[in-house]
């Protein structure tokens, strides 16, 4: 995808943000690293940082169904992207990018390992949703005005998972709470396969 630089209008709307903060609905989000700066993580001290760019490197980001199955050891990262740098806002940007889902019914159950048994967690309330399920309702829910009004964020109960939005220069982003790890050290059996769809 090629994306312009924002006219001076589109940047004052939106104050710089082009993709409000998120995690990924899917299990695997790869993209190549680009030159031009527009990449943020939502860091553990609450503050949004660059992610540097590396040459002939890929940005590799766990999705919701992934921390899902790995009941929250693995944890998508809160991202977003915004207004490049000063010296990069009047180039174009070009973004490669591979977003893997698991087939449509998979159930997002914990994985048999014995990690995710001893250290991870039931996410949901009741029934477990598959795959196709997750996603459909993370992208009906999206812009609709359901939530739970808190002082310091609002909340949606989707499938029994807390999802937390904050307002974020005007605009509504979402925050999941789940912990980190890597994937290799959940697996018990080294050749244990995961179904893709792509």
């Amino acid at each position: 995808m090629i994306f312009d630089p924002l006219t001076a209008s589109e940047s004052e709307k939106t104050n710089g943000v082009m993709l409000s903060g998120h995690t990924d609905f899917n299990s695997i989000s790869c993209l190549v690293s680009q030159p031009i700066t527009a990449l943020q993580v939502l860091m553990p001290d609450n503050v949004w940082r660059y992610v540097k760019h590396e040459d002939n490197a890929y940005v590799i980001n766990i999705g919701d169904q992934l921390s899902f199955m790995s009941g929250g050891i693995l944890k998508g990262t809160m991202h977003r992207v915004v207004r490049p740098p000063a010296d990069q806002v009047a180039l174009r940007r070009l973004g490669l990018y591979h977003f893997a889902h698991f087939v449509d019914g998979v159930p997002l159950d914990l994985v048999d390992s014995k990690k995710v048994k001893e250290e991870g967690r039931v996410l949901f309330d009741g029934k477990i949703p598959t795959s196709d399920e997750w996603e459909r309702s993370r992208i009906k829910s999206f812009g609709v005005d359901k939530f739970i009004k808190g002082e310091e964020y609002d909340i949606e109960i989707l499938n029994g998972i807390q999802v937390r939005y904050i307002l974020d220069f005007g605009i509504l982003h979402m925050l999941t709470t789940l912990i980190s790890d890597s994937f290799a050290t959940i697996i018990d059996e080294p050749c244990y396969k995961l179904t893709l769809k792509y």
